[in-house]
């Protein structure tokens, strides 16, 4: 470049000095002094001068000025791609001439961190371009061309979006993006597109695409309590005559958060309509008007802050410029008497319970007056009585915020927003609820929509559902964040999420749910990851900063060459198992083969040059084998190498082995099957076939890779000590590493998973559910022998005290926590657990005290459970209620007449128990005791005992719904006759003539066969019997004798409740086992 060029330059800032910025004054000024062209020496000379080229440090020094300029005009009126014309036609001819001789485009002088590349067509910066044919992005890098969206927008069912580079998804364009493309000046700009003539893109997306915006998404509630503090941030610097610089870092912030948003969701906010006194306007306006603080921008955000309390009057603002919109809007402390009785005149009373309960209430408040606590008291009562009506239901909140549910959502807004109520509203419309403030975001609650929550199981809070999903893209696990610690959803919480929006069941069913669980690894297995835990997790290592000692340090190797020596014999199965086994720990999910590969990385890359490198071709379905993690070197030789790494390999004498992966183990991330296997061996005899492969093949040569830090040993022991307590939460680790609360032991066995060992496999979650039953059953019913003063009372229900061992406490305890509160979802666990550490170890016990303290008949039950004899067919004295209703009632018939009624009396009792609100395993176990009874009654034949019992063991599979609704249809027919008849005393029902007792009841029975014939058995499972019962009164009231009042008393019976004498001497504690050391 020619030194004229830039003297030419200068000439050109000279001539439009009066018009320049004083920003650019300045950058003119440092120009005449560096190149002075007015100096006498030089204008001597200037012809000479002129010819002269510019050397490399000043066209760096020139560049370094654009850049200065750049930085003082970027997003101002001056900016180049708003506007080329004006002051900027110096500085962009001279861009072009200095491009030429440094070989870049212009627009890169003029903007020098802008990107080469167009990240939507991929296509390069034109030498010809004009500024205003791009947008930058928020990063002010990236650019995108102008064109490409508009075009982009004209094809159909175009979605105002616009990509990244990196990402593959199309995103929405950001407020800054939209202000750049806003913010272009100039005629030229002008476009026809359809007979329709727009003045610039912005144009065009106003009167085209900005009506589209309210077709998709919603509303993004949880930022409007952001919007309302950028509008307090401005009026209150207004007021207080201060700067708006804390209202831009409010805007700026805001924005960034409305970018975390779904693309449907901004573009939705985008075109919210704001109403204002002379025109409406789209929300992004307003925003963008922000940017710039426009003369009217006062009214504008009053006109957005009007619109904010009428979306939610909870949101109020303290701002003094916003008190006469509340006035008007009658919101906040102007809520007043009269909009209440009329927010309450319209409560949609979805059920014939609430209606009269709503007028009796209208009656109660007076016309006028002040809104009293009692008034108050009175609302809470009546959202208490319909939260019991919808909870769960289709019209529960967390289901449906509109509809009828609009309307109390509306009237607890109110009361919040003029605080006669907490903040929280949603803890009127869920009285159960005691949460404050989210977990995560400090945020209140009632910033996150309804139908983004579910409601947790025991109903004290809301989970937020966002928070689960950005867990699981975090860190693997769709975990909730609640006191303190995150925890997986329960069983309920995770049947209520269906019905929060579609896009987190969508999530959970085809990202989390398919996710493959860990396969069972083998005791043996675990208790080797106990022992290297006993080696490495050393508690003041998890210090910030803490070095451990060198003694320590060979502690933690040699416990890890112990554990690999392990490994190396592991059938392959298995090792396969191990290294693919995940453990969750504190939100984090990682699997072994991370966890290992990490604390063996390498600080300095090395490459083995004494070991020949030998290649083993592995398939895409192999398994990585024992081979991989080598055999147990010397200490002496190998305590350096340890942790540095399997990813290269120190040089090594020819008699050490080291047969670890050179290539996998380096990656933290993938599975042991998706990689090639590199070993290193020595000191093997392969044959000459398998020499001559090797040698045909070329010798794989390690890449260097960059530095990583290695993982803290005692950090991945905690990791290991989860799995640990993960299977057996009981288990002792050293007590150097017990008594420091800093290894965070409790925490870990709090956690624990609740998995079953390997041995077993075969065991699934219904038989052991079947098994932990009879032992309840049993329990209850079997008479245990104990030395006086020994034997603990155990009450279940309503029956009798049964007196168990200490022994039996323990089984007794172990699993009512899951019986008590009907969560078997862990019933293997609770099951082996009671096998391994009460069952075994209760035979096993052979001092002196248990030999003469403990019976024959208490070792020959606890025998039965640890040989399994008690759960045999032959054995089973247990059956599921459904088949005993099914098979009893087919029975009846066939029985005589006291036989009869024993069985009936039962199936009493079961159809009872069955109507009752407890659990179905509380169910199971009361019915089945029942049960026992009558085998056990002294007036049972012993061979109809028999042939009852052979009945049940040979029809093990219940009837369907149907078929079991007709047999439990029958049996009460036949019951209501016996009882019809046995309350005669001169008629026979239905005018019947008196005669004997079986005529009586045959005729009874065959007119309520008739008048019940048209009952409908399609019933569901769950409320067949109750359904069946309601049905039996409705027809028994219809009979008009002196028999029905007998009937209707039966019936009663049946659904009276039953109620609980769990109060004994000796109450059980309940607690789950998996907190038991």
């Amino acid at each position: 470049m020619l030194v004229s060029q830039l003297y030419e330059f200068i000439k050109a800032l000279t001539g439009i000095e009066h018009n320049l910025e004083n920003s650019d004054k300045e950058l003119l000024r440092a120009f005449k002094e560096k190149y002075p062209l007015f100096d006498s020496a030089i204008t001597s000379n200037l012809s000479e001068n002129f010819d002269l080229t510019l050397n490399n440090e000043d066209l760096l020094w020139i560049q370094d000025v654009f850049a200065q300029r750049w930085n003082n005009i970027a997003d101002t009126p001056a900016d180049y791609t708003f506007d080329p014309k004006g002051n900027n036609i110096p500085w962009i001819t001279f861009a072009r001439e200095l491009a030429k001789v440094v070989k870049r485009p212009y627009l890169m002088i003029l903007i020098p961190k802008l990107e080469p590349i167009d990240p939507e067509l991929f296509s390069r910066l034109e030498e010809d371009q004009d500024p205003r044919s791009i947008y930058l992005s928020d990063d002010a890098r990236t650019w995108h061309r102008v064109q490409g969206l508009l075009e982009r927008l004209q094809q159909p069912s175009a979605v105002f979006s616009t990509y990244d580079l990196k990402k593959i998804m199309p995103r929405a364009l950001t407020l800054s993006e939209m202000f750049r493309i806003r913010s272009k000046k100039g005629d030229e700009l002008a476009k026809e597109i359809d007979n329709e003539t727009y003045a610039n893109l912005w144009d065009y997306i106003i009167r085209r695409i900005a009506p589209t915006w309210q077709q998709k998404g919603k509303c993004p509630e949880h930022l409007l309590p952001n919007l309302l503090e950028v509008i307090e941030s401005y009026f209150n610097a207004k007021a207080r005559n201060q700067t708006l610089e804390g209202f831009h870092q409010k805007l700026k912030s805001f924005t960034q958060s409305l970018a975390a948003c779904s693309l449907d969701d901004i573009n939705h906010f985008y075109g919210i309509e704001i109403f204002g006194r002379n025109q409406n306007r789209y929300l992004v306006n307003i925003l963008l008007d922000c940017f710039t603080e426009t003369p009217d921008l006062e009214e504008k955000l009053t006109d957005v802050a009007r619109w904010i309390c009428r979306f939610d009057p909870t949101m109020i603002s303290k701002c003094e410029n916003l008190i006469p919109i509340y006035k008007i809007l009658k919101v906040g402390e102007y809520f007043d008497i009269i909009h209440l009785r009329q927010l309450i005149n319209k409560l949609d009373a979805d059920t014939a319970e609430i209606k009269p309960q709503i007028q009796v209430f209208l009656e109660k408040i007076p016309a006028t007056g002040e809104i009293s606590k009692e008034i108050i008291a009175e609302i809470k009562k009546l959202y208490a009585f319909r939260w019991q009506t919808i909870k769960d239901s289709p019209d529960d909140y967390l289901r449906k915020q509109k509809g009828e549910n609009r309307s109390w959502i509306r009237l607890a807004q109110y009361l919040a927003g003029a605080g006669y109520i907490e903040a929280n509203y949603y803890k009127l419309l869920i009285p159960t609820l005691t949460q404050d403030i989210d977990s995560i975001s400090l945020d209140l609650p009632t910033n996150y929509p309804l139908s983004q929550c579910i409601l947790s199981e025991d109903e004290k809070e809301l989970i937020y559902l966002p928070n689960c999903v950005a867990q699981h893209r975090a860190n693997g696990t769709f975990y909730h964040f609640s006191e303190g610690r995150y925890r997986k959803l329960a069983a309920k919480e995770l049947e209520r999420l269906p019905f929060a929006e579609l896009q987190f069941y969508e999530y959970y069913a085809q990202v989390v749910a398919i996710e493959e669980e860990s396969l069972p690894l083998k005791k043996s297995t675990v208790m080797a990851i106990k022992e290297l835990v006993n080696g490495t997790l050393n508690p003041y290592a998890l210090r910030l900063g803490h070095n451990i000692t060198a003694e320590q340090e060979q502690v933690a190797e040699e416990a890890y060459f112990k554990f690999f020596e392990f490994v190396n014999n592991l059938p392959e199965d298995e090792l396969n198992r191990l290294y693919t086994h995940a453990v969750i720990w504190r939100g984090q999910k990682r699997n072994v083969h991370e966890i290992l590969a990490e604390v063996q990385l390498n600080e300095t890359p090395k490459v083995d040059k004494s070991s020949a490198a030998q290649t083993t071709d592995v398939s895409s379905k192999a398994n990585i084998s024992k081979d991989q993690l080598g055999e147990k070197k010397s200490i002496d030789t190998q305590k350096e190498d340890l942790l540095e790494g399997p990813g290269f390999t120190k040089e090594i004498s020819p008699n050490e082995t080291l047969k670890i992966d050179n290539n996998s183990a380096a990656q933290t991330i993938g599975t042991p099957q998706e990689q090639n296997v590199i070993r290193v061996q020595s000191g093997e005899k392969e044959s000459p076939a398998t020499q001559e492969e090797h040698s045909l093949k070329e010798p794989t040569v390690a890449k260097e890779i960059p530095p990583k830090q290695r993982e803290c040993i005692a950090f991945a022991g905690q990791f290991f000590a989860k799995i640990v307590a993960d299977y057996a939460p009981q288990e002792k680790f050293d007590a150097a590493i017990e008594k420091i609360s800093l290894a965070a032991l409790d925490e870990i066995r709090l956690c624990s998973a609740q998995l079953v060992f390997r041995e077993w496999d075969s065991l699934d979650d219904k038989e052991a559910t079947r098994r932990a039953l009879t032992i309840l059953v049993s329990l209850i019913t079997h008479n245990f022998s104990c030395v006086w003063g020994t034997g603990t009372s155990l009450q279940f229900w309503d029956q009798k005290k049964n007196m168990i061992t200490a022994t039996g406490k323990e089984l007794f305890n172990a699993l009512e926590y899951a019986l008590d509160n009907g969560d078997f979802s862990k019933i293997r666990f609770i099951y082996t657990y009671t096998m391994r550490n009460i069952v075994k170890r209760a035979l096993a016990q052979k001092d002196i005290i248990k030999k003469y303290t403990r019976y024959k008949d208490t070792l020959d039950w606890l025998e039965s459970i640890k040989d399994e004899s008690m759960f045999e067919l032959k054995n089973q004295v247990c059956f599921e209620p459904d088949l005993l209703l099914s098979v009893l009632t087919s029975l009846t018939d066939k029985f005589n007449t006291k036989t009869c009624i024993l069985v009936e009396h039962f199936l009493d009792e079961l159809v009872k128990t069955k109507m009752q609100p407890e659990n179905q395993y509380q169910q199971w176990v009361r019915i089945n005791v029942e049960f026992n009874k009558l085998l056990n009654n002294k007036a049972l034949p012993l061979r109809t005992r028999d042939f009852i019992l052979h009945e049940l063991r040979k029809n093990r599979d219940v009837s369907n719904s149907s078929d079991l609704n007709e047999k439990v249809a029958h049996f009460i027919t036949r019951r209501l006759a016996r009882v019809s008849v046995a309350s005669a005393k001169q008629h026979g029902m239905f005018n019947t003539n008196p005669g004997k007792f079986n005529t009586q009841y045959s005729e009874a029975k065959k007119n309520l066969e008739q008048h019940f014939s048209s009952f409908d058995f399609s019933l569901k499972k769950e409320t067949a019997i109750t359904e069946l019962i309601s049905q039996f009164k409705t027809e028994v009231k219809g009979i008009i004798n002196d028999r029905n009042i007998a009937m209707i008393k039966y019936l009663e019976s049946l659904t009276k409740s039953i109620p609980s004498l769990h109060v004994g001497e000796d109450p059980i504690q309940m607690e789950p086992i998996s907190l038991r050391a």
